[in-house]
């Protein structure tokens, strides 16, 4: 029999957290047959360990309106149980009262703070992948956009040479007479640039966004830096502009890209560190041309203006596609270091 009652209050704590509230029941049924049988003497050490398991497991695992019921419902036993015992009325009684209500009290709200942390981590957890899936998605988006406005910028450099190869092919086959074996070879090369010419235009249709026109822009090189420097002095930045003065002949994608990552490094500088001390320099370095821009802390309280790294991101895919390296980051003085090596090529060497 004292194995039965020994059993009969702890198997039901084996579902306290599938089925809190069974579970409560269960053991509160037991305990109260428990000191039936038993009697006093035990059930004050013993009986109240389950209760207290199965009232936290109530309030941590249950709704909270049904675990307060049950709470509401056990300090009922209490007092019942206080009020019909051979204690005197009295304060001594008033004053065991209050401590015998508060341990089930205490036990309720331990469970229900741990219900709400395991809540507040189950949003947090929610809320960090919600963070990343969207993080993901508008790299993913800035990728797209910067590889579009990479053939955009391609279309410059790949266009002005299959020009110059329809231009000179028509001219020589307008030159040349109907008889010249020479001429059926210059037409078909005049043929196949202005097709190529098309079916770029065509695709840089598809891969520019709606809201641009499909109309590449003007070719940048470093030769046009002076705007830039110019809007990096306006926001209040000293700069100091280091280049060789002879870079030798280099691709026009080069130009193109190195143009952009000077741009996107001076924007980032105006966003976060204006008013600083700017260093750009290019040097050209063997098989490599070396761009590094360098900017101190800032001279004001900087402007927290926030960004999500996208530029860095279009950077990185704009240096990938000439086989270059691109490193950012922080310097031990507070401020940041842009580096981007990027390889001459063939046409360059």
């Amino acid at each position: 029999m004292t194995v039965l009652m020994w059993i009969a209050p702890t198997v039901p704590l084996l579902w306290r957290r599938t089925h809190p509230q069974l579970s409560f029941v269960a053991v509160a049924v037991a305990c109260v047959a428990w000191s039936m049988v038993i009697g006093p003497a035990t059930d004050v050490r013993i009986v109240p360990v389950f209760l207290a398991v199965a009232l936290y497991s109530l309030a941590r695992y249950a709704p909270p309106a049904r675990s307060l019921a049950g709470l509401v419902v056990l300090c009922g036993v209490v007092v019942a149980d206080v009020a019909t015992s051979s204690w005197p009325v009295g304060l001594s009684s008033a004053l065991s009262t209050l401590i015998l209500l508060a341990f089930p009290v205490c036990v309720w709200l331990l469970g229900q703070g741990r219900r709400r942390i395991d809540e507040d981590v189950r949003r947090l957890r929610e809320l960090t992948g919600q963070l990343r899936a969207e993080r993901e998605l508008s790299a993913h988006r800035a990728v797209i956009a910067e590889r579009a406005h990479i053939a955009r910028d391609l279309h410059d450099v790949v266009a002005h040479h299959l020009s110059a190869i329809a231009v000179v092919a028509h001219a020589h086959v307008e030159a040349a007479t109907d008889d010249n074996p020479v001429r059926k070879g210059l037409t078909t090369i005049a043929r196949t640039a202005d097709a190529a010419l098309s079916d770029m235009r065509r695709l840089l249709g598809l891969l520019a966004a709606k809201d641009e026109a499909a109309e590449p822009s003007p070719e940048a090189t470093l030769g046009d830096l002076r705007q830039l420097t110019q809007a990096a002095e306006s926001a209040g930045c000293t700069l100091t502009v280091s280049m060789d003065d002879d870079l030798g002949p280099l691709p026009r994608s080069l130009h193109l890209t190195a143009y952009r990552i000077v741009q996107e490094g001076l924007t980032n500088v105006i966003k976060h560190a204006a008013p600083t001390d700017v260093t750009l320099c290019i040097r050209r370095q063997g098989p490599e041309l070396r761009i590094t821009l360098t900017n101190g802390p800032s001279r004001a309280t900087p402007r927290r203006i926030g960004g999500a790294g996208m530029g860095l991101t279009g950077l990185r895919e704009r240096v990938k596609v000439l086989e270059g390296t691109l490193r950012a980051g922080p310097t031990g003085e507070g401020g940041w270091r842009l580096l981007a090596t990027l390889p001459l090529g063939a046409e360059a060497a």
